[in-house]
């Protein structure tokens, strides 16, 4: 995984320099030759994990929301970024290795989530153009307390996860219509994390770091663009993580404004 991450930076990085590059021609647009949109995007995802690569499974649920930009540059190149809150669900995960088991049932745990998503344009035939892209998402959770009863002395369990996200794949888009952009995309998907868990009770005192992983590892993905009016832009994407008879669904929408 680290060596992925450090893979998206490189390609992030060159991305941006090619874009500023070809951009010092003059264009036509507020930026010359840079299109950029900005706005909103939310997002929903539903992920089965395995933790500690052992049998127990449960299903992480996540939601983003926050602000969006949207860079096209010459050459093909394009940047998105997000960048605002986001939450992550664990309830059912057992800590066992507490003094007290502990299953969490705290509900969503709020916290920080940033997107990086640079993707290229190879080539067309008719109308179908044919691009790669890859996609880099961070989640840090906040700290979160739940108060633990049923005990003669007052307790407490602060839970905090954190998960991290690469996704690098081809897409097809079909640029037939003139306001209106479907496409296709088949990537692979990987999804690491980890939940921390602190108990107090009376005198006790324990922690448990659980590391998690996304079983699906195929990500299919429909989504479309369409230009409503005068700039105004929404674009929105369902995949699928399909894994041993299941399959896992997640879905972002965005609305942005052109310049």
């Amino acid at each position: 995984m680290k060596r992925a991450s450090k893979a998206f930076v490189v390609l992030a990085l060159g991305a941006v320099l090619v874009g500023s590059s070809s951009a010092r021609t003059p264009g036509h647009g507020l930026f010359g030759d840079i299109i950029l949109k900005v706005g909103v995007r939310a997002g929903l995802a539903g992920r089965t994990v395995r933790w500690d690569k052992g049998p127990d499974e449960s299903v992480l649920k996540t939601s983003t929301l926050g602000l969006a930009a949207d860079m096209t540059f010459a050459r093909g190149f394009g940047l998105s970024l997000f960048a605002g809150l986001g939450s992550a669900d664990a309830d059912g995960t057992v800590f066992r290795a507490l003094p007290i088991s502990l299953k969490c049932a705290g509900g969503a745990v709020r916290g920080f989530s940033f997107c990086a998503a640079v993707r290229k344009t190879l080539f067309s035939f008719g109308d179908i153009e044919t691009r790669a892209r890859a996609r880099y998402v961070t989640y840090t959770g906040s700290s979160k307390s739940w108060p633990i009863e049923g005990f003669a002395v007052d307790g407490d369990a602060r839970g905090r996860p954190k998960w991290s996200e690469l996704e690098i794949g081809p897409t097809l888009a079909y640029k037939a219509f003139k306001n209106f952009t479907p496409y296709l995309g088949v990537s692979l998907d990987w999804c690491r994390g980890d939940f921390r868990m602190t108990e107090t009770l009376g005198e006790l005192d324990g922690t448990q770091t659980r590391k998690f992983a996304q079983k699906g590892l195929l990500r299919i993905a429909l989504g479309a663009s369409c230009d409503l009016w005068r700039g105004l832009v929404v674009d929105g994407e369902a995949a699928v993580v399909p894994s041993k008879g299941k399959a896992d669904v997640n879905a972002t929408l965005r609305l942005l404004y052109g310049f």
